[in-house]
């Protein structure tokens, strides 16, 4: 009988191999909500700096938050094929850079262009994160994990007026040198630690070892398999449905010891004798 790793997580204890993933997603929206923000407050700086109307720093606002739309979706679509902890810290390392840019920026155009490329990494990390510890969590507080990680991105925030008050001795460009480096530097290290999520490896097939290594609870010797979603049940067709025992689509019946797929040649036994074949 297959081993279910959906029921497997939502059954397990929350321990610190949960928090540790909760933490290091924090940690990274931490610093996606610090370089979201750190424009707005480095914005008279720019004007100065650049010798630019006050009107025409609004466009560099507008980038980053178009960057944030169309990153959220490229970059979703790019953790399902590639793994969502590795278009995490992908999008950790290019925020990390672009931000890290912009304070080197010495024309309006190449802050335009530069405030897009790390919004588009900005928009991808915020809903992957989520996803990633939302997987290792038990249902039960999976609405507390989405809300921590928010308030990760919120705290950040407040982080960036901070830290530009109290560094601007060093110059206002610190800021960006803050949030720029310090994502690039971490992003190893949870390579490291942060595994793919357990159902995503499932679901690709990954080795029994490596999905063994990213759960620390014992994994049953059973094959694994995940629970499909709602949607992927009602678009299921008739002729890949569970069959019973006796060789017709139905619900399992008591004496049945577990669900057989109907394969191509299930057809072919004979069901008068009430004999399965899976």
């Amino acid at each position: 009988m297959a081993a279910n790793v959906t029921d497997i997580i939502e059954n397990a204890r929350f321990g610190r191999y949960q928090i540790q993933i909760l933490v290091m997603c924090g940690i990274m929206i931490f610093f996606d909500g610090y370089d979201l923000l750190s424009i707005s407050f480095t914005a008279p700086e720019f004007i100065k700096l650049l010798g630019i109307d006050r009107s025409m720093i609004g466009p560099v606002f507008s980038a980053g938050l178009f960057g944030l739309t169309i990153g959220a979706l490229t970059f979703g679509l790019m953790g399902d094929r590639l793994g969502p902890s590795r278009t995490f810290l992908f999008c950790c390392v290019m925020f990390g850079i672009f931000s890290l840019l912009t304070a080197f920026a010495t024309s309006l155009t190449e802050l335009l262009v530069v405030r897009f490329l790390a919004g588009l990494a900005l928009g991808g990390a915020s809903p992957i994160s989520v996803a990633i510890a939302s997987n290792y969590c038990p249902k039960r507080i999976r609405t507390t994990v989405v809300m921590i990680m928010y308030i990760s991105l919120a705290v950040g925030q407040i982080a960036a007026g901070y830290t530009y008050a109290y560094l601007a001795t060093f110059g206002w460009k610190t800021v960006f040198y803050v949030g720029g480096i310090l994502p690039i530097l971490l992003a190893p290290l949870f390579y490291m630690l942060l595994p793919e999520p357990v159902e995503y490896m499932v679901m690709k097939g990954a080795p029994r070892r490596r999905i063994a290594q990213s759960w620390p609870a014992s994994i049953p010797p059973d094959p694994l398999t995940r629970r499909p979603s709602s949607s992927s049940r009602r678009r299921t067709s008739p002729a890949s449905r569970s069959i019973n025992c006796s060789g017709t689509a139905g619900p399992r019946s008591p004496a049945c010891s577990g669900w057989c797929s109907s394969p191509p040649s299930w057809r072919s036994t004979s069901t008068t004798t009430g004999s399965r074949h899976c």
